[in-house]
């Protein structure tokens, strides 16, 4: 049985989940008791309060606890329980539910009634006193394995994070004066392993990467398990911060060997958390600190170590300003947009436009785009703000078609996300913006990146076919950055790639990169795909571009991001005049 805890509000605790065995052990269905106060069949209210003092206990004892009650069935039968409580907490350490283990102990409540009622002295071998003893040993056996199994991941055999932490607790409250360092480490890109070789060989790995961990484990140090692909590490007699740090990297140099694991050598690659104790820290502290330690170690480009200081803090105290007032910004609909020009190099005029997200917050005030994406990125909110995106795109195309009729040649480029790649539904979406709006599939662009794509390249993979059969484009955005295979290019159905920013403009006039940037182009004339290049700022620049057969390109040469206002502006200039912007 599980029942939710609402702070505070003790009486208020209410039943949200029973399985099979409470229903046939009380004769209640699920569906009468769910809802229900977990007392609602003690039989005694002597009974109800013993158990209302032990839930007032959980949250400051952190322990499991029991009790035996008489309990009354649904046909008005009394049935003893042994009940043991277990606490379920979230991230701050707050009892949200508690989960109830029941055993029906009425047969053993009666041999100790037999045994208490007795005037004869029960010899140890006798049948009650002997099945009695029996009963005890399996009793608190049970009890035994119900702790461990609360205490303790099934999977690894390792500490789960309760258990790490009260250990960690008693450890810092020993009032001993050397420092312990808390190590937290995450596998980087384990979910690619699960994907491709499945849970069963990504559950055997993780068992692996526990034993080769334990197995480098000093006396005195603990390790568990975090969660789903992370594990804690407590080092004891830390000298001083690079002690701390020396003791993460020798645990990173466990990795360099491959795991071999379901006939194959697979490598991974963690990123570490390092926090050292200081007088007065909580153990919470110190696990926050390596948390947010290592999710910027894992910033940085994984694969190391980071030892936290309160820089990170403020960063991470900023992370959650700026999703707080994302989400309130994307229910008010008060992001924007901007439209960067794209122009022919052969001509001079205007194809089209990329549309970008743009927010200029009241009180923050210009929040700078690879900010607010980043914090979108990581909390799922990529999604609707892309969904904000692509729904501005479709409705400015159709204004300018009502303006210019001309303007139904252009066309608009917007930038997806991994997370809408591998949701389906977003495909459907786009198809009924476009009837909405009555464009040309062919008009609009989706812009992907090569290294999102192999985050999840199969799933990508199918989402990218059906959104080229609604007649959309596709094109690999950043192209050169990342670690993208080539038979990508037509697994993806990918129409076209833009040439990043950063093979484009550098300090000089002309291209940073000549030879990236002609392999890229000789690269995309033999898959038959036109290329983009992006951050154009010279003539050199677009006059080199332009030699090397490049088609298209987009930059502070021909225009910053423009408003929806000076767009249009654009837009209806050219349509009307063929005003050329090529530069000399």
């Amino acid at each position: 049985m599980i029942y939710a805890m609402p702070p505070g509000r003790l009486n208020s605790a209410r039943i949200v989940y029973v399985n099979e065995s409470f229903t046939q052990l009380t004769g209640y269905s699920a569906d009468e008791v769910i809802g229900q106060s977990p007392y609602f069949n003690h039989r005694s209210p002597a009974d109800q309060e013993i158990a209302r003092d032990i839930l007032r206990s959980l949250p400051r004892d952190r322990k499991t606890a029991s009790l035996e009650i008489e309990t009354v069935r649904k046909d008005g039968s009394t049935v003893w329980l042994e009940v043991v409580l277990a606490p379920v907490r979230n991230v701050r350490g707050r009892v949200t539910d508690v989960i109830a283990y029941q055993r029906d102990i009425t047969e053993l409540r009666r041999l100790q009634d037999v045994a208490a009622r007795s005037s004869v002295p029960q010899c140890g071998r006798c049948p009650t006193s002997v099945k009695l003893r029996e009963e005890t040993v399996d009793r608190r056996l049970a009890q035994d394995r119900l702790l461990y199994a609360a205490s303790h991941d099934r999977l690894t055999g390792l500490g789960n994070r309760p258990w790490f932490l009260e250990r960690l607790r008693e450890r810092l409250s020993a009032g001993q004066f050397d420092a312990v360092a808390v190590l937290l480490i995450d596998l980087d890109r384990f979910k690619l392993i699960n994907d491709s070789h499945g849970h069963a060989v990504g559950d055997e790995l993780l068992a692996a990467i526990a034993r080769r961990l334990e197995a480098n484990v000093a006396e005195g140090d603990l390790l568990a398990r975090a969660d789903g692909d992370a594990f804690l590490m407590m080092v004891s007699r830390v000298e001083d911060e690079a002690s701390a740090l020396s003791a993460a990297e020798r645990s990173l140099t466990l990795f360099a060997a491959p795991f071999s694991v379901g006939g194959s050598d697979l490598y991974l690659t963690p990123s570490i958390g390092v926090a050292v104790s200081s007088v007065g820290v909580k153990a919470e502290e110190l696990l926050r600190n390596a948390d947010i330690a290592m999710f910027h170690a894992k910033s940085l480009g994984k694969n190391r170590c980071l030892l936290f200081n309160s820089e990170h803090l403020a960063r991470v105290a900023r992370a959650h300003l700026i999703e707080m007032e994302l989400r309130k910004a994307l229910e008010r609909r008060q992001l924007g947009v901007a439209y960067q020009p794209i122009l022919s190099m052969a001509t001079g005029r205007l194809s089209g436009f990329e549309v970008l997200a743009r927010w200029d917050h009241p009180f923050l005030g210009i929040v700078r785009p690879d900010e607010f994406i980043a914090v979108a990125e990581d909390t799922g909110l990529i999604v609707p703000l892309g969904r904000h995106v692509m729904r501005e795109a479709c409705a400015q195309l159709q204004r300018w078609d009502s303006l210019a009729p001309a303007a139904s040649s252009l066309s608009m480029s917007v930038n997806v996300s991994t997370s809408q790649l591998v949701a389906p539904a977003d495909v459907v979406r786009i198809g009924e913006l476009l009837e909405e709006f009555r464009l040309d599939a062919s008009r609009l662009v989706v812009e992907v990146t090569e290294t999102k794509l192999a985050t999840d390249a199969v799933r990508a993979a199918t989402t990218l076919r059906l959104i080229r059969d609604l007649g959309v484009r596709v094109h690999m955005d950043d192209f050169g950055t990342g670690y993208c295979s080539l038979s990508y290019l037509h697994e993806f159905a990918i129409d076209a790639l833009k040439i990043d920013r950063g093979f484009v403009s550098g300090k000089g006039d002309g291209l940073a990169n000549p030879r990236i940037v002609e392999t890229v182009l000789a690269l995309a004339r033999d898959f038959g795909m036109s290329v983009t290049a992006e951050g154009i700022e010279t003539a050199e620049q677009e006059r080199e571009l332009r030699a090397l057969g490049c088609q298209f390109g987009q930059g502070y040469l021909y225009a910053k991001p423009l408003s929806a206002a000076d767009a249009t502006e654009w837009v209806v200039a050219e349509t009307s005049a063929g005003v050329s912007r090529t530069a000399s």
